[in-house]
């Protein structure tokens, strides 16, 4: 079987090593060892095919033209068209604008940093993060000195004041992570969710606290009636696919490490007005889509698009389905 180089890493005597995940996080004892690290590897692949993805749009030149593109290049451009804003080709086109250049440009950069923690771990120390995939181990506790050596008598929102920091609505109580620390003192979660429980019926099922370095994939980012586990059999698929139909766990992790890397400006979870009229998290082809000026109808500040994390997920999703059909 030929192995993808994309996914191995080198060893000291030249040997090939598949990559794994607890070289890149800590790991918590409650997730499946197999699944983490075949997750990040099918992760490395989407990424590495955004990256040739956006070379090959970038690289295009008159092959943009829509009557001489190729299906890939007719496949690539309603990606970019749809997650970064790019204009869609017209029958005169001979390059991308140098507007579109640039976006697309920083949108690869923004790849290329996370290619290169996901595969060979770059930026990436296992001792300070850790990845969670339930919250069965977090023990919640108000009591500073369960997970501060110095916390004495107080309570965790003591603690915080007495730190000086002035709202400590969330820190009333803390998620005691029992099996990691920082350093000298336990590692421990924020209340997210008043009280509730972090992978709880009423909590996200993916989400990442970036100065802390703790991510979540709660049990339901590993339902396969939710996210794909594997979007690898529906590579070659040609059919019409809807994107809730293509939502992966591979992809949500994607997502989450947008998150978790050191970026400048930060990637965030990006705003879009639903028809509603209330603001809503631009998650998903349709809200990427809308964020990103509705493949150019409206006039929009892209590089929202840009901080947006799922906007990374659209396009890297969409470019590893390049012979599928999206519609929504």
């Amino acid at each position: 079987m030929k192995l993808l180089p994309s996914i191995l890493t080198t060893g000291l005597i030249g040997q090939a090593m598949a990559v794994s995940m607890s070289s890149r996080f800590t790991v918590s004892s409650t997730c499946s060892a197999s699944k983490v690290d075949a997750m990040l590897e099918e992760t490395i692949d989407m990424v590495d095919t955004a990256i040739k993805g956006i070379d090959t749009l970038l690289n295009a030149g008159v092959k943009l033209n829509p009557n001489v593109a190729s299906n890939a290049i007719k496949s690539l451009t309603k990606a970019a068209t749809t997650a970064w804003g790019v204009s869609e080709p017209k029958w005169w086109s001979y390059a991308l604008s140098a507007a579109d250049t640039a976006q697309l440009k920083v949108a690869q950069a923004n790849y290329q940093k996370l290619y290169a923690a996901l595969n060979t771990g770059k930026g990436m120390t296992a001792s300070e993060s850790t990845l969670f995939c339930d919250d069965s181990t977090l023990v919640w506790t108000t009591k500073a000195i369960d997970i501060f050596p110095d916390g004495g008598a107080l309570t965790t929102e003591e603690y915080f004041k007495a730190q000086g920091y002035r709202d400590t609505s969330i820190v009333k109580g803390l998620w005691k992570d029992p099996d990691h620390k920082r350093g000298k003192n336990q590692n421990f979660i924020i209340d997210e969710y008043d009280g509730g429980k972090m992978c709880g019926s009423k909590s996200a099922e993916a989400i990442t606290y970036t100065q802390s370095k703790n991510m979540f994939l709660c049990p339901n980012a590993f339902n396969n009636a939710n996210y794909k586990t594997s979007l690898k059999s529906m590579k070659t698929t040609t059919a019409e696919v809807e994107w809730v139909n293509v939502r992966s766990l591979p992809g949500t992790f994607l997502h989450e490490m947008m998150h978790f890397l050191d970026l400048n400006p930060h990637v965030i979870d990006q705003k879009v007005t639903a028809d509603n009229g209330r603001q809503v998290a631009a998650y998903g082809m349709i809200a990427v889509w809308m964020l990103s000026g509705k493949a150019g109808i409206e006039t929009v500040d892209r590089s929202k698009a840009l901080t947006n994390a799922d906007t990374y997920n659209v396009f890297a999703t969409m470019a590893y389905l390049q012979s599928a059909e999206f519609i929504g």
